[in-house]
């Protein structure tokens, strides 16, 4: 069975909503505060990059997020893991990442199933795998206690903070590029929280 992989950015977008929310809403506080100087002159330099390029950022900005997060969170559970794979039918690898709470019931899962005739290879295993073997309780608790206390460390850590806008940019920086390329056939932003929620088992 072929591993289905879920990039960290798809994972963080969906996860991460009411911390990405939260953090727009204080950008858009911070500029409403600071107000503009008369006689300070503002250059804009407008440039385009790559599809390619745009998610490779998303990528590595999602990865910092990631990072930061576990930099100031104890809790095994809801830390990130990240390895490098090699992805299906390729030479290339990619920082693909999972919840310390996924491994860990992939892992009992594994313990479970040694000895039975015909296991299941758990390393295998996508997310929404894991919700069909292990069941959604679990899962579904671990899922809203991770997105609090990735909205909380928003809240009350200005390193996580930036850390976030920075990958809302990103991705917004894509989105728009994307459908300025292809217009009215781009479907990213849909693609996108469709793809998450179906590896995510939603």
């Amino acid at each position: 069975m072929k591993k289905k992989l879920i990039s960290l950015a798809a994972f963080i977008a969906l996860i991460g909503f009411n911390c990405g929310a939260y953090a727009q809403q204080k950008e858009d506080s911070d500029q409403q505060t600071s107000g503009k100087r008369d006689d300070i002159e503002t250059i804009e330099v407008i440039g385009r990059k790559s599809l390619n390029r745009l998610r490779l950022e998303v990528e590595e900005n999602a990865l910092t997020l990631a990072n930061v997060f576990n930099a100031y969170i104890d809790d095994p559970d809801l830390r990130f893991i990240c390895e490098k794979k090699q992805l299906p039918g390729s030479r290339r690898t990619k920082e693909v990442c999972e919840s310390g709470f996924e491994k860990r019931i992939r892992e009992q899962l594994r313990g479970e199933s040694l000895g039975a005739r015909g296991g299941a290879d758990f390393n295998a295993l996508s997310q929404a795998d894991l919700f069909a073997r292990a069941g959604t309780g679990e899962i579904d608790r671990k899922r809203q206690e991770q997105q609090l206390a990735m909205t909380q460390l928003a809240r009350e850590n200005p390193q996580f903070l930036a850390a976030v806008i920075r990958f809302n940019k990103s991705k917004e920086a894509l989105h728009k590029n994307h459908e300025r390329v292809y217009g009215r056939l781009s479907n990213i932003r849909d693609k996108d929280a469709k793809k998450a929620a179906k590896a995510l088992g939603q």
